[in-house]
């Protein structure tokens, strides 16, 4: 790791920028995160590439800068001791090393993400997306791309390919001439001036070039015409609340300029890119409609390769037809040289009128705060030790009197002779399909011993009898002190607040995320009862409907379980968690399980949740209780407790 920090700040420096991260009275200190091109075998040595200078563009020594080159093989040992320095608010990564180069790239983006430290560029999941993938994402937004085939390096399957690729036009072959590239790398690495090839000879001798050398090659129509660069960049909000939305950012795209090729010249290859490019200028596009057009695709390029901080698109407009056509976005492209190494991005920088290099840089920093600050989750998983009881993932048992370890463990009985107080119940139960509560009246108006000698995993709450009566039923339970029992009520994984979080805002977002889904079906055919993964699928998961659940995510380092408590800090809102009132930063996150799980909850346990309206002992029923949709209503209840109670609604007997 080699270090080079800018000269220290004088007195009569400008306005300070350090109140970007909250410290108005410092500069802020950036960390410039270089590639190094030391022992290099590749094609981007110093020489070829260049080194970049984004304090060239801050003359007034705005900020405090340190430049730093990182060697891949020492790049993440070499952060953690920057990053534990305590010296940088935000690190400038310039890194963009490809998986197979042996530079520094997509290893200093992971180690950025796992030290939790705010930087500029791609994250992981934008830094290098294949051409292939590409495509693909271009595809779904309805972005015209030219005709192309894949052509992969195992055996046979380059003349699988080229046979494609040769196939007549009917049969979705391509037509010449056609342009052969590297299926991922970027720099138009690989590619000479003869990679534009304009017969089936030439396309064999590109595409076995590409093939030996990197694994694979795209073969592409030539799009004959002009070709545009337009650089989109994350733009934050001018004014930044409280509760920073990732949404906040906007993607900009700012003027298209195009490439006006010397003579001999019709593409971007390698030599012409960083040897000589003195034979290639760059204009702004003059045409307003056509300017539009290229910056709308390149916006919906960004958003459809999931882009992050900034990237540079590349298009080709057809001389006929004036269709656009998108080649490439380039993830951390290069920028911030010197005005004498100049790249692509960096003309853009020159040429747009409103967004210059001082207006990038200071975009790309605040962004890269404010994408930090989104990130840092309002909650964790935390062992706790707690009184709230989770549901028990024991054998349900049944009116025979027999144990079931089925999600469904569906009650006989028709409530025939059943002591008044437990009308409600059975009626309830009967709607639902489901078992009354353990220790209640059966339909012979006793109690079932085996139910009541079970138990729960956690203690009970004295004096306090099932929620679910006839009493309770008709109004919100009366205010009751519980008392715990003797027993151990050990800690178990929790979710907690690990800052202050306001009424009405989100605490865990859920929606368009991803979760681990499971079938019932698929559940009762792979785990038998008795089996770890069904006594956590009977703890943990929650229905979306009557035959599909959310569940555990597979790598559990990852599960967030929730905590029922019957006042909750916490309710449903769609599919995201909102605060019902203002949360402490330490305090345990609760939910109403009657509103999550419904009539699907496992098995009845003991609650000491503690709260004033505590219901004593949590029930499949609950959900049913009049005060529970008082105090939520539909919109916080899940889709599936709404429509079991609708259904419970309408089967219930007119007299109740």
């Amino acid at each position: 790791m080699h270090t080079e920090t800018s000269p220290e700040a004088t007195a009569d420096s400008p306005p300070l920028s350090g109140a970007l991260v909250g410290e108005p009275g410092k500069k802020l200190r950036i960390c410039v995160l270089h590639p190094s091109a030391e022992g290099t075998a590749g094609p981007f040595t110093e020489e070829v590439d260049g080194i970049c200078a984004p304090d060239y563009y801050d003359p007034e020594g705005q900020y405090e800068w340190t430049n730093v080159f990182l060697l891949k093989a020492s790049a993440t040992a070499d952060l953690i001791k920057l990053v534990n320095s305590g010296k940088y608010d935000v690190y400038l990564n310039l890194c963009d090393g490809a998986w197979d180069e042996d530079r520094a790239g997509r290893d200093v983006v992971e180690a950025l993400e796992r030290l939790n430290v705010p930087y500029t560029g791609a994250d992981a999941a934008f830094y290098e997306p294949s051409k292939i993938d590409m495509k693909k994402a271009a595809y779904f937004y309805g972005i015209q791309v030219p005709a192309w085939v894949h052509i992969l390096g195992s055996p046979g399957q380059e003349e699988i390919g080229l046979a494609e690729v040769l196939a007549p036009p009917e049969q979705g072959g391509l037509s010449f001439p056609l342009i052969v590239k590297h299926p991922s790398g970027y720099g138009s690495v690989g590619m000479t001036k003869q990679a534009k090839v304009t017969n089936e000879e030439q396309l064999r001798q590109q595409v076995s070039f590409f093939v030996k050398e990197y694994g694979g090659a795209l073969v592409e129509e030539f799009i004959a015409g002009r070709e545009f660069t337009v650089l989109v960049v994350e733009e934050p909000p001018k004014e930044v609340g409280d509760d920073p939305q990732l949404s906040d950012l906007v993607p900009v795209a700012y003027t298209p300029v195009e490439c006006v090729f010397g003579p001999g010249e019709d593409f971007k290859h390698f030599d012409l890119k960083f040897i000589d490019f003195a034979n290639m200028g760059w204009q702004p596009c003059k045409d307003p409609e056509l300017a539009a057009r290229l910056k709308a695709a390149a916006r919906d390029t960004y958003l459809a390769t999931r882009g992050v901080s900034y990237g540079r698109c590349d298009f080709r407009v057809d001389t006929e037809t004036g269709d656009i056509y998108f080649l490439e976005i380039n993830p951390n492209c290069g920028v911030l040289y010197p005005p004498e190494l100049a790249g692509s991005a960096d003309f853009i920088l020159t040429l747009d009128p409103d967004h210059n290099h001082r207006h990038f840089i200071a975009a790309i920093l605040a962004s890269a705060v404010h994408r930090h600050r989104c990130k840092q989750p309002a909650v964790a998983p935390a062992f706790i030790s707690v009184g709230t009881a989770q549901p028990a993932a024991l054998p349900i048992t049944t009116a025979d009197g027999n144990a079931s370890d089925s999600p469904d463990a569906d009650a006989g009985g028709s409530g025939e002779g059943k002591a008044p107080e437990a009308v409600v119940i059975a009626a309830v139960a009967e709607a639902m399909d489901v078992e009354p509560p353990e220790g209640e009246p059966t339909a012979d108006g006793t109690k079932d011993a085996d139910a009541e000698a079970q138990g729960t995993l956690t203690p009970a709450v004295e004096g306090v009898k099932v929620a679910c009566t006839t009493e309770a039923v008709v109004a919100a339970p009366p205010a009751l002190t519980p008392k715990r029992r003797s027993g151990c009520c050990g800690r178990r994984l929790g979710m907690v607040a690990v800052r202050p979080i306001l009424r009405g805002r989100v605490v865990q977002s859920n929606e368009h995320s991803q979760f681990t889904l499971a079938s019932r079906t698929w559940i009762e055919r792979n785990w038998p009862a008795g089996s770890r993964e069904r006594k956590m699928f009977n703890e943990a998961a929650y229905p979306l409907n009557e035959q599909v659940l959310v569940m555990p995510p597979t790598d559990l380092t990852k599960w967030t379980p929730l905590t029922h408590s019957c006042d909750p800090n916490t309710q449903l809102e769609g599919l995201n968690l909102v605060a019902r009132r203002d949360i402490a930063r330490g305090e345990i996150i609760t939910i109403d399980f009657a509103t999550l799980y419904g009539p699907k909850l496992s098995a009845p346990f003991d609650c000491i949740c503690g709260a004033i309206r505590c219901r004593g002992r949590i029930t499949p029923q609950d959900f049913m209780l009049p005060y529970i949709t008082e105090e939520y209503s539909n919109e916080h209840m899940s889709s599936f407790v709404q429509e079991a109670r609708n259904r419970s609604l309408q089967s219930l007997p007119a007299e109740l």
